[in-house]
């Protein structure tokens, strides 16, 4: 039998066996076969339908976990963040009053902390006292004196900001400052930070300076110690360290009185000569000044403790104010390469 007959063959099924649907079957005819054409279609539409929802559950997948990613990468820099301010101590601001502004040659204001900024809040008086975490700013034509509660004296120099922290810890973001905190070992050692590094003294007077391109350090007296990544580079008395911001360290020999020292002269607070000693005298000139004081007769040194002097320095510098006391105490001086040699007027 051919496929043509296989086709069109009618079956006859056995008598009694059609029923009605039967009987309808078998009006109809054999069934027609799809063309070739009519199933490629039927099997393109199939699969595109399947590709197409292949794709949307992937979709769904992806967002799923991008999804749970980013929450996940959310979490971990909120931990992160968490974990940070935990391990970073909080600066240690001292509460209360830590300092008195001994003297103004200007104008010096109390600066406010925004958030982007500082801002000055207002202008501050000689004789005022000062809270721990204050921030101090000299105009570029002024300077400031303060002593800390603990007797160190504290000078900023020419547009200068500085945040007093405590007794022993200070910010410096700009200008310089000078640091007296006395010859002995009675005085813990200040901390001076600075974008540079951690600016430390060692029982001494020394100035730091800060500007974008270099943080300098000059020690008149003692040591200081500058830490950075983790080193140490120490600068003793008569010395000079730079760091500039590529990191280039460099080292020079500095004076421990003249020129160089002439801004904290200025900034210096006036001595309170009357009822003072010509001991107390010449030992406040000799630690401003940066000149050490020699006797030319072992009978004046002898008798300084006991010469009581009066009257005031007025605006008089400590190195000029040599030609005003002395006189009055019948004494001469000569200055002699970082030396002062007292004498007596000869009769």
């Amino acid at each position: 039998m051919t496929e043509e007959d296989r086709k069109n063959r009618v079956v006859t099924p056995p008598e009694g066996a059609v029923d009605d649907i039967g009987r309808l079957l078998q009006m109809a005819g054999p069934r027609q076969t799809a063309g070739s054409e009519m199933v490629d279609r039927v099997h393109d539409e199939v699969h595109a339908e399947w590709r197409e929802r292949v794709k949307t559950q992937r979709r769904l997948r992806r967002v799923r976990r991008g999804t749970f990613g980013l929450l996940a990468a959310a979490g971990l820099v909120a931990a992160v963040w968490f974990a940070v301010r935990l391990a970073t101590p909080r600066l240690p601001i001292a509460e209360g009053q830590i300092a008195v502004l001994e003297k103004v040659d200007g104008s010096a204001y109390e600066m406010e902390a925004k958030r982007k900024t500082v801002a000055r809040s207002r202008q501050l008086q000689s004789g005022e006292g000062i809270d721990g975490g204050t921030i101090i700013e000299t105009s570029g034509g002024s300077r400031a004196a303060l002593i800390l509660s603990n007797g160190v004296s504290l000078r900023l120099d020419l547009g200068t900001r500085l945040r007093l922290i405590n007794e022993a810890l200070l910010i410096l973001d700009r200008g310089r400052v000078y640091l007296d905190s006395g010859s002995g070992d009675a005085l813990p050692g200040i901390e001076i930070r600075t974008p540079f590094g951690a600016v430390r003294d060692i029982g001494t007077q020394f100035d730091t300076s800060v500007s974008h391109s270099e943080l300098r350090i000059r020690v008149r007296e003692g040591r200081v110690d500058l830490s950075r990544d983790g080193d140490v580079y120490e600068t003793k008395a008569g010395s000079q360290l730079t760091l500039a911001a590529d990191g280039t360290l460099t080292r020079s020999l500095l004076p421990m009185w003249g020129s160089d020292w002439g801004w904290v002269q200025t900034a210096a607070p006036q001595f309170q000569l009357e009822g003072s000693t010509l001991a107390d005298y010449l030992a406040w000139a000799s630690r401003e000044t940066g000149l050490d004081v020699e006797f030319a007769d072992a009978s004046i040194e002898a008798d300084a403790p006991g010469i009581e002097l009066h009257g005031t320095l007025r605006s008089l510098l400590p190195e000029q104010s040599w030609d005003a006391v002395l006189p009055t105490c019948g004494l001469d001086y000569q200055l002699q390469a970082g030396r002062v040699i007292i004498t007596r007027i000869a009769a």
